[in-house]
């Protein structure tokens, strides 16, 4: 085969697996090498696969179903049988053949397991949420069986994390309300067994951790896994994991194509910046705003993006030169020693908002134009209340609704002696007492702060009276949190030039999009909150 028609095979391949794919399609085309794929490496050396029951959790295109292709496979050589159940079909069945389905599964696995003490089986629920309101008795004896045939059941549970069903995040509603209901449920999650599994969920992308152990269960966000590498300090981590899941995917088609795989290895650093231009999505509970890698109407971070990604790469050669830009202005940075300050942060947040559509930036407007103000005839110039640099967010709700929030930016701004300076803080408290920020109308302080042992001047300048909103709607951001290359990259981003070349207009809608989609992640307050990103990114759809 040719190298031309090599790489249009794989391309093929590619296009193939971007779509929604069945289990028993996913099983067929991934058969080998399945050891390989750096996400199910994460997962063998967590020891997950040794709990009874594993909870798997993720956006669209994450690779759900095909973690439960590999725990078949992982589970086989051990003489543990296979069961796979779809949620959705779950519910197709019960409406045309009622409870007996859910009661015919139970009976068939109790009478194998109860008949031979050496059967050992695996049962996977696929889009187990489909099904919670309609299965409900039916899940709950699935979890009891586990407990009752401990060691010889593993039920697997595998959840989109976006789904919403009745205003609800129904993933939520699994880890808050069904498993913690579920008989002897502190056997498997330990004490406030809901409690725990929502925090873990809530906080797993944020804090970089894909694979949570319980006493007898596991919970794998394999969104988590990725917000490891959405990261700017390891975009040569990610151009390796984009090489093996080229090699991985290469190695699953019907011929493997070493020139694709040589060609994505060239390009790999590229590619990898540019992955990171992906947008991650919020998808919000009662209490909380929980981050995933979700494939709406643009590519993810995940490994559907990664095959998009690579389909790109085969299929327009644009996408070549980009890369290669993007790894030129890449290698540059570590070297670049750049110093920034709080109005750096603020500009380059400006500058680069607008390029994902939804925010648009106002420089320099009073705040009265967002909030009715109540001053004294006499104020003069000052009637109109102070000036201030803000964004203005409007969102879709997962229902279709506009949400609209101001995002209000204020610099702490220190002095030649590290201190900070007296004006800076006159402003802070002015744009607190004139009622700026207000959770209930979607308006939002975020205040710039030079390092850590300044969060002790906002909670002077917000006082007794005001120093509740802080982390609700008056929201600290510390700036000396990023690192050497972070700072470089903000300065090259404002500057629009490298080493006296003008970057691309294509390159800087890039790392436009990196700085929404990647650095607000590395823009964290005090006690490791990126609040920022929270408010900038959108919902998922």
């Amino acid at each position: 085969m040719s190298q031309t028609s090599c790489i249009d095979a794989f391309r093929r391949f590619l296009e193939g697996i971007t779509g929604r794919l069945l289990y028993e399609e996913m099983e067929r085309r991934f058969s080998r090498a399945l050891e390989e794929n750096p996400v199910f490496a994460e997962i063998e050396k967590s020891g997950a696969l040794g709990k009874n029951i594993i909870i798997i959790l993720g956006g669209r295109g994450c690779g759900k179903t095909l973690t439960i292709r590999y725990i078949k496979y992982k589970l086989k050589s051990g003489g543990w049988d296979f069961i796979y159940i779809s949620g959705a079909q779950l519910v197709d069945q019960a409406r045309d053949q009622g409870s007996e389905v859910f009661q015919h599964l139970i009976e068939e696995q109790e009478s194998k397991l109860s008949q031979d003490s050496e059967y050992k089986l695996v049962a996977a629920i696929d889009d187990v949420t489909e099904a919670l309101e309609i299965a409900r008795d039916f899940l709950r004896k699935e979890v009891d069986l586990a407990r009752k045939y401990e060691g010889r059941l593993k039920l697997v549970l595998a959840a989109q994390s976006e789904r919403v069903k009745a205003a609800r995040v129904a993933t939520v509603e699994l880890l808050e309300n069904f498993l913690p209901q579920a008989p002897f449920a502190e056997m498997f999650f330990g004490e406030e067994p809901g409690r725990a599994l929502l925090d873990s969920f809530r906080n797993s992308y944020i804090s970089r951790r894909p694979v949570t152990l319980f006493r007898g269960a596991a919970m794998v966000n394999l969104d988590a896994y990725w917000s490891g590498l959405r990261d700017l300090n390891r975009v040569k981590d990610l151009a390796e994991a984009i090489v093996k899941f080229a090699d991985f995917y290469a190695k699953n088609a019907d011929t493997y194509c070493s020139e694709a795989v040589e060609l994505v290895k060239r390009h790999k650093l590229g590619l990898a910046v540019l992955a990171l231009a992906s947008m991650p999505k919020i998808v919000r509970d009662r209490e909380a705003r929980v981050v995933i890698e979700y494939r709406g109407a643009e590519p993810a971070l995940n490994g559907l993006g990664i095959a998009e990604l690579l389909r790109s790469l085969f299929a327009e050669p644009k996408v070549a030169g980009l890369a290669d830009e993007a790894e030129r202005v890449y290698t540059r940075l570590s070297g670049l020693g750049a110093t920034i300050g709080v109005d750096d942060v603020e500009e380059v947040l400006l500058k680069a908002c607008s390029a994902v559509g939804y925010m648009t930036p106002l420089r320099n407007i009073s705040v009265s134009s967002i909030v009715p103000l109540q001053l004294p005839s006499g104020a003069g110039k000052r009637k109109y209340g102070p000036r201030v640099d803000l964004i203005d967010v409007r969102v879709l709700t997962s229902g279709g609704r506009e949400e609209r929030r101001y995002i209000v930016l204020h610099s702490l701004k220190a002095d030649k002696r590290g201190y900070i300076t007296s004006g800076s803080l006159k402003k802070l408290r002015e744009l607190v007492e004139y009622g700026v920020p207000s959770e209930a109308e979607m308006r939002y302080l975020v205040v710039l702060i030079p390092s850590a042992r300044h969060v002790r001047d906002l909670y002077k300048a917000l006082g007794p009276l005001h120093i509740g909103r802080k982390g609700r709607d008056v929201l600290p951001l510390i700036i000396d949190k990023l690192t050497d290359i972070e700072r470089s990259f903000v300065r090259v981003v404002i500057d629009g030039t490298l080493g006296g070349v003008t970057i691309s207009p294509e390159l800087q809608e890039v790392l436009y999009r990196i700085v929404i989609g990647t650095l607000t992640l590395s823009l964290r307050d005090d006690a490791g909150v990126p609040h920022l990103a929270y408010l900038m990114l959108p919902y998922a759809s």
